[in-house]
């Protein structure tokens, strides 16, 4: 922040002007959140079925006593859910690296590639395949809307150095000067210089919903909400990056009337939100994170002083409000991309509503369906299995029977009357023997309505397929889900990547080393021998861009790696056809290798003095008794050598 900022934001009582540019930003929120929290209940509804959870009635408490079982879910919708999370981290991960780029021309290839491990780098850090990529994409099936915010980090830790003693003066006496000594003294290192990517979750985020979630990065501003300790605050205020803590209010109870910082997954009299408790405590502090289309120089805090009087154009600029009561930071976001730090997908991008439904919604219908016939099936069972009795009790002692007793004892022997007078079990009928039929019938239509079939679920139906036809329907059964998985890269995925790269080309000023895995091929110097190198930002201009999103499916790159060993071997077969078609057989050798999942090919090179170890080897094979080559029989006995 600037030092006028600072100095404004530190008044215990603010300037009327920062009031109404207070209110500017809190009225923009919480605008979005009277639209968004329309979806709340639908997102814990979705939230329910995907999770199983089930609230027990008065029949299901006894039946447990009863040590009989309570209804059931049938977890088709976490089924459906998670194999499409899984099918789609498979697609989107199957390559080494998750964004591929490919320069301009030759000169740029190498400034590209390197780019590419940078990034490789920062997503392994934040553990982005493993942990974020499946957590986003679960909540994009789940709720319909996935989040993520791509951010510039650097992270420090205290180191214990050895430095020349600041309070060392030499003896002007000495002919020659001394050198100070060593002490220690405690520093900082960086231990991380990187993009940090966070999910967050649609409960906590608020963007402009005039517009449809498809065009939100036109709109007027974004937000997000984070709980901060006070202690995590105060390091950022020794930073000069937010101000005015001490007159930070508490947070009012009634904030949280139309907040929802977690998913509601219980009855709400039941319900216990830590977050909301934490929220509330005075060691932490509730963050509304706004970012705000503006001018600074025509944006006023004070009465005669704007945020940046030099700044005169539309930027993002970044507004932090504590508690809704009081602002505690703002300046210019910046990044160079000049865009909002989020990025959002749909399961359907449907421009035409503000957000669109997911998996779990779409299923919801049928989910109930199935779990009504299962229990329902469960009841019925339960009713014919209960043993229950018509009975005479002027003949029988009820109490041997209730007690389930081997022996039933008579009060007195009925005269003329058969027992089955007496004590006759009540035939209960079973409607429900055809409910196991209807519940596949139904299982069948919902993974029609999603695409997602049996052979993503790694099933095949019944009857021989040849290795063509086999790759064929897998190709076929997932076109379905490869649609929204493209959405989602083009939505997501690769604006997280060009978001990550520019500020990488800006903000990575200290060396970090890179794995180079497969990269040899681009990159060559001395140093590629090394399984790491050390890149800034100064190795990563260049003119390059993202390759399109490969969509093929694992099945598909195995038919085509079969297709370039046939190529390869009618090359090797004729050599002629090498200088006739103008293809290398070394690279298609190599693009096989990738294909069938053998990473960094290059290590089999052969290396000068091993080529000449071989060569000799050939020879002696060739002439094993070491005797002399005759006349015009080749090798040193060529033309150049008859005497």
């Amino acid at each position: 922040m600037t030092p006028q900022v600072t100095k404004i934001l530190s008044l215990k009582q603010p300037p009327q002007e920062l009031e109404e540019f207070k209110q500017r930003c809190v009225g923009l929120v919480n605008g979005s959140r009277n639209v968004m929290k329309q979806y709340y209940p639908l997102w814990d509804a979705n939230d329910r079925t995907y999770r199983g959870e089930r609230t027990l009635d008065d029949k299901d408490k006894k039946a447990l006593k009863r040590d009989e079982p309570a209804k059931v879910y049938v977890p088709l919708t976490q089924s459906q859910i998670q194999t499409f999370v899984s099918f789609a981290v498979m697609m989107l991960t199957q390559r080494d690296y998750l964004f591929e780029l490919s320069g301009s021309g030759i000169e740029d290839e190498k400034a590209a590639k390197l780019a590419q491990a940078v990034l490789q780098r920062d997503l392994v850090h934040n553990k982005f395949t493993g942990i974020l990529l499946p957590q986003v994409l679960t909540d994009i099936a789940r709720y319909g809307l996935g989040i993520v915010k791509t951010d510039w980090t650097r992270e420090v830790v205290p180191v214990q150095q050895q430095v020349p003693d600041p309070k060392f003066v030499p003896n002007p006496a000495m002919p020659t000067q001394a050198q100070p000594p060593m002490i220690s003294q405690w520093g900082e290192k960086t231990k991380y210089l990187g993009n940090k990517l966070a999910v967050i979750s649609p409960f906590r985020w608020f963007p402009d919903t005039r517009l449809p979630i498809t065009r939100f990065r036109d709109g007027e501003f974004c937000a997000d909400e984070v709980e901060y300790s006070m202690g995590e605050l105060k390091k950022l205020e020794k930073l000069g990056n937010v101000a005015g803590l001490e007159f930070v209010p508490p947070i009012q109870d009634t904030a949280f009337t139309d907040r929802r910082l977690v998913s509601m997954t219980r009855d709400q009299e039941t319900q216990f939100d830590p977050t909301r408790v934490a929220a509330s405590s005075s060691r932490y502090v509730l963050v509304t994170e706004v970012e705000l289309r503006c001018n600074p120089s025509k944006t006023m805090i004070d009465k005669d002083t704007p945020i940046d009087k030099d700044l005169d154009a539309e930027i993002i600029l970044l507004v932090w409000i504590a508690n809704d009561g009081r602002i505690i930071r703002i300046e210019d976001s910046g990044y160079e991309h000049n865009e909002f730090l989020y990025d959002a997908s749909q399961f359907f991008n449907d421009q035409s509503r503000v957000i669109n439904f997911g998996i779990a919604e779409l299923l919801a219908p049928m989910q109930d369906i199935l779990d009504w016939l299962m229990n329902s099936r469960v009841t019925n069972v339960r009713k014919v299995i209960q043993n229950q009795l018509i009975v005479d009790p002027r003949f029988v002692d009820l109490q041997d029977l209730k007690d389930r007793n081997p022996i039933i004892r008579l009060k007195s022997t009925p005269d003329g009357m058969s027992m089955d007078q007496v004590v006759k079990q009540l035939a209960v009928s079973d409607a429900t023997t055809g409910h196991l039929n209807d519940m596949g019938v139904v299982s069948g239509l919902a993974k029609e309505a999603t695409g997602i079939q049996e052979n993503l679920l790694g099933q095949f139906s019944s009857g021989r397929r040849s290795a063509r036809e086999a790759s064929n329907v897998n190709a076929n059964g997932a076109a379905r889900v490869q649609l929204p998985i493209k959405g989602i890269w083009e939505s997501l995925i690769q604006p997280i990547g060009r978001k990550m790269l520019c500020n990488s080309q800006q903000g990575l000023d200290m060396e970090q080393l890179v794995s180079i895995v497969g990269l040899q091929r681009v990159v060559s110097d001395p140093q590629t021998a090394q399984s790491f190198l050390p890149v800034d930002k100064s190795m990563l201009v260049g003119s390059y861009d993202f390759l399109i999103f490969d969509a093929t499916l694992p099945s598909q790159r195995m038919a085509t790696a079969a297709a370039l060993a046939q190529a390869g071997d009618i090359l090797m077969k004729n050599p002629a056809s090498v200088v006739a078609l103008g293809v290398d057989p070394k690279l298609v050798f190599f693009e096989w290798m990738e294909l069938m999942g053998i990473k960094n090919a290059e290590k089999f090179n052969l290396t000068p003095q091993r080529l000449g170890e071989l060569m000799q080897v050939a020879n002696a094979a060739r002439n094993p008794g070491g005797a002399p080559v005759p006349q015009g029989a080749g090798g040193s006995g060529g033309p150049g050598n008859q005497g």
